[in-house]
């Protein structure tokens, strides 16, 4: 074997080794939201509604501290080289919860965040790759915690 492919075949091993090390998600942003829409939209004369329902793309996110009716946004974390993350302080009693945004949709997903995460992290599954959005989102990408 030459020493290049060798080197190639140990990096490609020690990646699988630490995706494998990663913590495991605690919660994850759906990738769609899929709406139908209102059935009691107005019409022009001659026309009607046909309903479909529409599959908005997951865009972005946020992180909150407290209780829904007081959350405060939880500032993220610029350290980490090109990664968004959010890290959560397990001493603070108040909830978190995880904002999903979905692009064109109007409607945004919140969900309590369990105690144990201690961090959320945003991979960008449509603007940082090429391929299909349920490809990107299926190796890794999207709005998580852990």
């Amino acid at each position: 074997m030459r020493p290049i492919a060798f080197f190639g075949f140990l990096l490609a091993v020690a990646t699988q080794t630490a995706h494998a090390l990663e913590s495991p998600r605690l919660i994850d942003c759906p990738p769609f939201l899929a709406v139908e829409p209102a059935q009691k939209a107005q019409t022009p004369d001659g026309w009607r509604l046909a309903p479909r329902t529409v599959r908005y793309p997951l865009s972005g996110g946020a992180v909150y501290a407290g209780p829904e009716s007081a959350a405060k946004p939880v500032e993220r974390d610029d350290s980490s080289k090109g990664t968004p993350k959010w890290r959560l302080d397990a001493s603070k009693p108040a909830p978190y919860l995880l904002e999903c945004q979905y692009y064109g949709a109007g409607a945004v997903l919140l969900r309590e965040i369990p105690r144990t995460a201690r961090n959320c992290v945003w991979r960008d599954p449509g603007r940082t790759k090429t391929g299909p959005f349920e490809q990107n989102a299926a190796a890794g990408d999207g709005f998580f915690c852990k």
